[in-house]
């Protein structure tokens, strides 16, 4: 287990996994960032941009990932939620994210824009992007009462 926890609520689904499996790299989107703005730090409001989280497993264990993509697909909640993988070019692992599917279904017409999948939700669906902050706590809980019951105990 990674001995750093993220405290940020919009993190904890990544610190459960990372009680499932050590993760080697992570992100999240958070509901404010700190970003350089004229040589000074200036916190940024990111809550119109809707949740995501990404990851790689130290060790990937493919049983793992069939029964976490499982998890993700039968989650009832407000939004639908994916699980999709990236290929490392050149380098080993695999990086995955688990993000809103509308976020995923429009990361063609953001590029083609010129702005990341996050950034055109933002501008074009400001609201969802609360909505999809609110579920991701729901989903996290969903994913620990799955392993729960598939483990017979819970991830740290």
């Amino acid at each position: 287990m990674n001995t750093f926890r993220i405290s940020a609520e919009e993190g904890q689904l990544l610190n459960l996994l990372d009680g499932l499996s050590e993760l080697e790299w992570r992100k999240f989107q958070s509901l404010c960032v700190t970003v350089m703005a004229e040589g000074c730090q200036e916190e940024v409001d990111r809550s119109s941009w809707p949740s995501f989280i990404s990851f790689r497993f130290r060790n990937e264990d493919q049983l793992l990932i069939d029964k976490l993509r499982d998890a993700v697909l039968i989650y009832n909640g407000r939004i639908a939620w994916v699980m999709v993988a990236h290929q490392r070019d050149g380098l080993p692992g695999v990086n995955w994210m688990i993000c809103p599917k509308a976020m995923w279904e429009v990361r063609e017409l953001a590029f083609q824009c010129g702005v990341s999948a996050g950034q055109y939700m933002a501008e074009h669906q400001p609201g969802f992007g609360l909505t999809a902050y609110d579920d991701l706590k729901g989903l996290t809980q969903h994913i620990k009462k799955y392993f729960k019951n598939e483990r017979g105990d819970v991830a740290r």
